[in-house]
């Protein structure tokens, strides 16, 4: 893990503009993980934080847009009945999009494994673009400010454990953090599905 952050801090300092892109391109797939790392660079001076913010924000927008455009062409693709047939609680999550789809963009951008689904079926349902990418831009934004502070949190726990003694590999903390968001958000999957199941 230090090795890993090591080899990023120097290629971060040496090439910003790709460390910039890299971010924004990694941020569309595994947002959460490229998020806590990046503000582990920034906290470290190897990236400057507004071009993190940005390229997070820019990430996570292109991410949802992806996925959006992916669910309008799944619908019409010979894969769309497939699809609707191992897709549980589809009709009840494509009824909520249309009744409230800020919502429900917003708290599936928080939570891992609902995220890809939600705005897949977003652009399943058709939901209008412009009421689409206004709830992607703010969830975004909102994603960016929690996982950033997260980030930051975890980076300043990582630079006092380093001086402490009693603890050799603080970059430890930073995977705990990593993992302890991954639960945190499984236990919001959970919560969510059995809020399905009722609701069915």
């Amino acid at each position: 893990m230090a090795d890993f952050l090591e080899v990023a801090h120097s290629l971060a300092l040496q090439h910003q503009v790709a460390s910039a892109i890299s971010i924004f391109t990694s941020t569309i797939f595994i947002g959460e993980i490229t998020a806590l790392v990046a503000s582990f660079l920034a906290w470290n001076n190897a990236i400057a934080w507004p071009v993190l913010f940005v390229s997070l924000v820019g990430g996570a927008i292109a991410g949802n847009m992806v996925w959006y455009e992916f669910g309008r062409w799944l619908r019409g693709s010979p894969f769309g009945s497939w699809v609707t047939g191992k897709f549980r609680y589809h009709e009840i999550l494509e009824r909520q999009l249309h009744e409230n789809p800020r919502h429900i963009i917003f708290v599936s951008n928080l939570v891992s494994g609902i995220s890809f689904s939600a705005i897949i079926l977003a652009g399943w349902s058709r939901v209008p673009y412009r009421t689409f990418i206004r709830a992607a831009i703010f969830s975004g934004v909102v994603w960016t400010l929690v996982f950033v502070a997260v980030g930051f949190f975890a980076s300043s726990a990582i630079g006092y454990l380093r001086t402490s003694e009693y603890v050799k590999r603080a970059e430890l903390v930073l995977l705990a953090f990593i993992v302890l968001i991954f639960l945190i958000q499984h236990l919001a999957r959970r919560s969510v599905t059995k809020k399905l199941k009722k609701i069915s």
